[in-house]
């Protein structure tokens, strides 16, 4: 990512979602991550409003996905709310929007509105789970994901790992994950390859 310092630099450009945490947001690209922090301008005390969206230096007590959860692209939004909007590039769905609320034009409210689309947040855990499963059953293992899944050895790992992922699945909750069980697999074997490529 570039060195711009607040998050309207990035309008319109799609990102890597990595999560929350408190009023923060970390995202990224091919030139790597940036932690960006929701600031609330407290005006008097009976109104609020977002001031900025700054960079910020990563916290040590921040916790967010090891792995990107979605792709999503940062939206301006002018409404009766007034603030940004990070949209998912596939489905659509909103996962978080920071901003004002002037529904009520004499008290504007500031708003940090979290919606995870809960299906992608659990393939993202189900993907780093196996991994580290796959890993331990290895002991010794020191190779990165992508020396693993390169040479011939590709395929038959990623059978292994998916696998995995797919037992991790229907282990969560029987009833609700079976029927999703294949296409979850698939899913999570295409943010494998990912992250083994790098592309």
């Amino acid at each position: 990512m570039n060195t711009a310092s607040t998050i309207d630099k990035f309008l319109d450009e799609a990102l890597d979602l990595y999560g929350i945490c408190g009023h923060r947001v970390k995202l990224g690209n091919s030139m790597g991550t940036k932690v960006f922090e929701a600031i609330e301008d407290e005006c008097d005390g009976y109104r609020s409003m977002l001031a900025n969206v700054p960079e910020v230096v990563p916290d040590s007590d921040d916790i967010f996905f090891p792995n990107p959860i979605a792709k999503v692209r940062i939206t301006a939004v002018s409404t009766r709310q007034e603030g940004f909007s990070l949209v998912d590039v596939d489905t659509g769905h909103t996962w978080l929007f920071m901003g004002t609320d002037r529904d009520d034009s004499y008290y504007p409210r500031f708003q940090f509105i979290y919606s995870p689309d809960e299906t992608r947040t659990v393939e993202a855990q189900l993907v780093d789970e196996a991994w580290e499963k796959f890993q331990d059953e290895r002991e010794g293992c020191n190779l990165t994901p992508k020396q693993i899944f390169e040479g011939g050895m590709a395929a038959s790992v990623q059978g292994q790992v998916m696998e995995t992922v797919r037992e991790l699945a229907l282990s969560l909750d029987a009833d609700q994950l079976e029927k999703y069980a294949n296409d979850r697999t698939r899913r999570a074997a295409e943010r494998l390859r990912v992250l083994a490529t790098g592309s």
